[in-house]
């Protein structure tokens, strides 16, 4: 039994272990002297266990890190022990590699060594130095944004992280924002709506702009366009907010609609007074009909209506001037299209001359729910469209058809229009719906024609 233990606690055994260990194992006496060096080292550093003993270690440390290392090796005088230290140890092929040093002191025959235990961390720091750098870089551009940043924990719906611009916009610090609710900040006003927008992000996983109001530090409600999405972590699914404010970029937009607006009305009241001029001269038309001649009291009555149709007409022009300038609201009534075609073709006819002939064919005898004077004042926009595009005569086509959908079921009435003018080029076709485009000349009408419709 004792020759047993001889045997395993024999020097032969020790420094098998020691050889098979990983870590690279140094033993240095007390002027830093290497007395030993297992094999770890070839693989580590390149060095053989023998080119080593004899040499100082000092002579394989880098030179700004020579004060780190004897400070620490201060200890083996002391009697203590090296905790820990990073230091750069020379490779044979001249190059540095960075490694991780423990020291421990033991007595051998009287007299302090200490046993390094050595690992090459140079891959480890690296990587680490690198996730520091990208974490460094991420946290700039997540504060350098103008973008509102917030991570909320999906379940408690408290605010884990924020950036600069949220700073910003809330008026409240990281400190405290963080272990907040949104509601709780005073940031969302409507508790729904904050519970719509975590019971859409459960079932969805991700918003894309999602508007929604929120209110700043200045106590100003804001509209903001939020994206979000749902990120599994370990520990508890996160959620990251995007959101834009877009408050002054929807006002702006508001003003250049205005803006322009007027500025269609400016060209509207410009060029009113021709498309007057057409039924006002069906008016006076009839009006010296009766005038001058005895008519029946039938044809009074005809003519009678055809003025009251010009009129209405004339109204239309000026709730499209109205519509134009502000926000103005539909008149929407029941009528049968076939009724409101036949008043406008009568209407039509004097105001496009003898020289254009109209055909009406109705199909249809439905009734629809509509603004009837914008209606009335689209089909009259594209027929004095279809009489400039005819200055020397032609057909005008009007017809109205039923359109099925499925099983049968009525779903629409189609409305065709057409003429036999000379139609118009690619490049005009491209813009024809553009308020502001127009080929008539000064004079001869608005250009808003088929903008209206």
């Amino acid at each position: 039994m004792d020759g047993a233990n001889t045997g395993l606690h024999s020097a032969e055994v020790y420094q098998a272990l020691a050889d098979q260990a990983v870590d690279s194992i140094t033993l240095i006496d007390a002027n830093g002297i290497v007395l030993y060096q297992n094999f770890a080292s070839l693989e580590y550093f390149g060095w053989e266990p023998g080119e080593l003993i004899g040499h100082p270690i000092f002579d394989f440390i880098h030179p700004e890190d020579l004060d780190l290392t004897l400070k620490a090796y201060e200890s083996l005088h002391q009697n203590e022990d090296i905790d820990r230290i990073i230091v750069r140890l020379l490779h044979k092929t001249e190059d540095w590699r960075l490694v991780e040093i423990v020291g421990s002191v033991y007595q051998l025959k009287g007299e302090p060594v200490m046993i390094l235990n050595t690992r090459d961390v140079t891959t480890r720091e690296s990587t680490v130095k690198q996730l520091a750098q990208s974490e460094a870089l991420f946290r700039a551009a997540f504060n350098a944004t103008k973008t509102i940043y917030l991570i909320f924990d999906l379940e408690s719906q408290q605010i884990v992280n924020v950036n600069q611009a949220w700073v910003e916009f809330s008026g409240y610090t990281f400190a405290e924002s963080v272990n907040k609710t949104a509601i709780e900040l005073g940031v969302l006003l409507s508790v729904e709506e904050r519970d719509a927008i975590f019971e859409k992000l459960r079932l969805e996983g991700s918003l894309n702009q999602y508007r929604i109001t929120a209110v700043n530090y200045k106590g100003e409600t804001r509209s903001l366009l939020l994206d979000a999405r749902i990120v599994e972590t370990d520990a508890t699914p996160l959620i990251h907010f995007s959101a834009i404010d877009m408050t002054d970029h929807e006002k702006m937009e508001h003003q250049l609609r205005q803006s322009q607006k007027m500025e269609a009305v400016g060209q509207l009241t410009g060029g009113i007074a021709h498309d007057f001029n057409n039924i006002l001269t069906v008016i006076l038309g009839h009006v010296d009909l009766n005038m001058n001649r005895y008519l029946s009291q039938d044809q009074v009555r005809g003519t009678l209506g055809t003025i009251r149709s010009a009129a209405e007409i004339g109204i239309g022009l000026v709730q499209k001037l109205m519509t134009f300038s502000r926000k103005q609201v539909l008149h929407t009534e029941v009528f049968k299209v076939s009724d409101s075609l036949t008043s406008i073709v009568a209407l039509l006819e004097p105001m496009l001359g003898k020289q254009i002939r109209i055909d009406y064919q109705p199909e249809s005898d439905w009734s629809v729910l509509l603004d009837r004077g914008l209606f009335e004042n689209a089909i009259v926009n594209i027929a004095i469209n279809a009489r400039d595009a005819m200055p020397d005569g032609g057909l005008l086509t009007i017809g109205v058809k039923e359109l099925g959908i499925a099983d049968g079921d009525l779903e629409a009435i189609e409305i065709n229009i057409s003429d036999t003018g000379k139609g118009m080029s690619e490049p005009v076709l491209q813009q024809i719906f553009e308020p502001f485009y127009t080929t008539k000349h000064e004079g001869e009408g608005t250009g808003l024609g088929l903008a209206m419709v």
